[in-house]
């Protein structure tokens, strides 16, 4: 798998995994994911679930941009390891288009008059302006799914262990 990859997979071993991993995960997602009882910004469903797996995605736009945890794929190979598979393709798709959407307005400055004139005088000018909007515009998207790599791949990580926090107040739970 590839940094540039916009998925992010690993295990993590725990004491012991239940046996009903898979229906305790299913309630969680059903009660809110990352904050219980609230699924305004987490909004997540089941895809699929048996004995020893588990898939879930975000059901909406804003749960996919802001937590860009976009689908997820979590079995349980043995009774102290769970496998994590998860994707946020739609994050990245998300953040490119932004950045396009930015670019795309600038990419026509330089013909207006004004501009156009300014640019003439300078010749390493009309280098230095497209090459900063192809930055914008195409590298750093993927740098931002670059650095979100990190970040995704903390999650399972830290949730099993640390339990998930909702207004402040420490709330624990166990698999």
């Amino acid at each position: 798998m590839s940094i540039f990859s916009p998925r992010c997979e690993g295990s993590i071993t725990l004491d012991n995994v239940p046996e009903d991993f898979a229906e305790r995960m299913a309630k969680r997602v059903e009660e809110g994911l990352l904050m219980p009882g609230s699924r305004k910004r987490a909004n997540y469903s089941v895809r699929s679930r048996d004995l020893e797996t588990i898939r879930f995605g975000a059901d909406d736009r804003m749960t996919a941009f802001n937590i860009a945890l976009n689908e997820a794929t979590v079995p349980r190979p043995n009774a102290s390891t769970l496998h994590y598979d998860f994707e946020y393709r739609r994050w990245a798709r998300y953040v490119l288009y932004l950045s396009l959407a930015i670019v795309a307005p600038m990419a026509l400055v330089p013909f207006i008059p004004a501009v156009h004139n300014a640019f003439s005088e300078y010749s390493a000018a009309p280098y230095m302006y497209w090459g900063m909007l192809l930055f914008w515009g195409v590298v750093w998207p993927w740098l931002l799914a670059v650095l979100h790599h990190r970040f995704a791949a903390r999650v399972p990580r830290a949730h099993p262990r640390r339990g998930l926090r909702r207004c402040g107040r420490p709330r624990r739970y166990t698999l």
